[in-house]
């Protein structure tokens, strides 16, 4: 008797099995629909930047230099960032390449001078964090220290403070400033307020008001938006209040900056041309050198769509102030891949319209770094499942969220010095059931029926399933590896 799976109804459906818009951009890349795989989303192109180096930035019109003010409570131009500033060398407002900027004050003269280019956004992120009070600077090989509470720079002889230049907070400007509020709600813990306090807030701010009283269903607070504390009107408990930028780096806003330089990329798709004999089998943003190796591991830069669209994924749930990615590899086997490439095909064919649609997805899957070189080489194996727990079958298991899978990306080392790795991996989910720990394969369909067809994956729940759990190894692929580590509390000013 052969089953037609699409003309029966399923004994139990899971919910909220469509792709993210993370997903559904990165299967647009491979199959070409998007363009030249090789640039950054939206079409721009940009310089080949290696994560960690420094970037060449430039002003695309006549005149239109940089410059940066002494006197304090200037707004960076926003106009100037994308390239819309008419006013050149003669705009009140800040010219700058980013919409921030840091700088230090010379102990002795009393002038602001910027840091090092790259420590920019390295303060940026670290200040974006209301958890980070301290930071260690190393200015001109003496290690310094920077007290973001107060920005004051303890321990040199030649610089005393520091300061953050932004953009204005008007939200109808290009690439505007916006801030997240935060209490203290114990020592050092700060919980960041939800979304009716932060409107209450912005009022507060429109109106400028140095206090806002809010209620909510318990209690009744006055928020003091200069002095920036909180007290509770019935209690009398009062608890520190904290401001900290929304972070935003150069690979999200790469896109519409126009300080970054115009000239072309020496993308990776430029250095090799695809074999012609085999280039059909493969995604469009594959780079094929030797489809007669193993597999190869290609470096992906902040210029590369892939790059940009895995980075925004990632840290959808690893905060990027905490947490920075320091390489991205596309793993190209060619073996694994056409495996993986029929099972898909095979699939497609078993399911209707609307299953096709959410057969693939881009999952996570955190690992420790001795077993990514098997992985790539081997792809993940099913059959050594166990050693991170079993709860929903006996199989591989990948996580929507990044920050699910960084339980498991363990360290290299002890402390926040070491490396984590994680894998963002092609995944055929298919018709997934709900996950037991005894099972080793997916569940019959018709448990009455001796030779009922399987279901295709299991989940940890019917609604929303947010772990997936796949036990034939042609039903899962590794397509990037992420190399990242926690951000690190030293910047290197000058």
């Amino acid at each position: 008797m052969r089953h037609r799976r699409q003309s029966a109804p399923l004994p139990s459906e899971v919910t909220g099995l469509e792709p993210t818009k993370y997903e559904t951009a990165l299967g647009e890349l491979e199959s070409g629909s998007c363009g030249d795989a090789s640039t950054v989303p939206w079409g721009r192109r940009f310089p080949e930047i290696l994560p960690g180096e420094p970037i060449t930035f430039y002003s695309g019109y006549p005149d239109f230099g940089y410059h940066i003010y002494q006197e304090d409570n200037v707004d960076i131009c926003s106009s100037f960032l994308v390239g819309q500033c008419l006013q050149g060398s003669h705009c009140p407002k800040h010219h700058n390449v980013l919409p921030y900027a840091w700088q230090v004050r010379d102990r002795h003269t009393t002038q602001w001078t910027n840091v090092e280019e790259g420590a920019h956004q390295a303060l940026e992120r670290l200040f974006s964090d209301p958890h980070v009070v301290q930071v260690i600077g190393m200015y001109k090989g003496i290690q310094v220290l920077i007290d973001f509470s107060t920005m004051d720079i303890y321990n040199s002889p030649e610089i005393d403070r520091v300061r953050r230049l932004s953009t204005s907070t008007d939200p109808s400007v290009h690439f505007h400033t916006s801030y997240k509020y935060f209490y203290e709600e114990s020592d050092d813990k700060w919980i960041e307020y939800d979304k009716d306090f932060m409107s209450a807030i912005a009022e507060g701010l429109r109106n400028k008001q140095d206090t806002v009283t809010y209620s909510n269903p318990l209690f009744k607070y006055d928020l003091h938006l200069t002095r920036m504390y909180q007290l509770n009107l019935q209690t009398g408990t009062m608890r520190r209040m904290a401001r900290r930028p929304i972070f935003r780096s150069t690979v999200t806003m790469q896109a519409e900056l126009q300080t970054f330089s115009g000239h072309e990329p020496t993308s990776h798709s430029t250095h090799s041309n695809p074999h012609p004999d085999v280039a059909a089998q493969f995604p469009g943003s594959w780079i094929i050198t030797n489809p007669k190796v193993t597999h190869e591991s290609i470096l992906l830069t902040y210029g590369d769509r892939e790059f940009a669209h895995v980075y925004t994924y990632f840290h959808s749930t690893m905060s990027e102030s905490q947490y920075i990615i320091l390489e991205m590899t596309r793993i190209q086997n060619y073996f694994q891949w056409d495996k993986y490439k029929r099972k898909r095909d095979h699939m497609i064919q078993q399911l209707n319209e609307g299953e096709q649609k959410q057969l693939e997805r881009h999952l996570f899957h955190g690992t420790e770094h001795i077993l990514v070189e098997a992985i790539c080489r081997h792809n993940f194996d099913p059959r050594v499942s166990g050693k991170n727990g079993t709860i929903y079958g006996q199989g591989c298991y990948f996580a929507k969220d990044a920050s699910y899978s960084h339980r498991y990306a363990k360290p290299t080392s002890e402390g926040s010095e070491g490396y984590h790795y994680m894998f963002l991996a092609k995944v055929l989910v298919g018709r997934p059931a709900r996950g037991t720990q005894a099972l080793r394969r997916p569940p019959p369909i018709y448990p009455n029926d001796p030779s009922s067809p399987l279901y295709d994956s299991c989940v940890s729940q019917l609604n929303n399933p947010d772990v997936f759990v796949i036990f034939d190894s042609d039903q899962f692929y590794p397509y990037f590896l992420i190399k990242y580590q926690k951000t690190q509390n030293m910047v290197i000013l000058a």
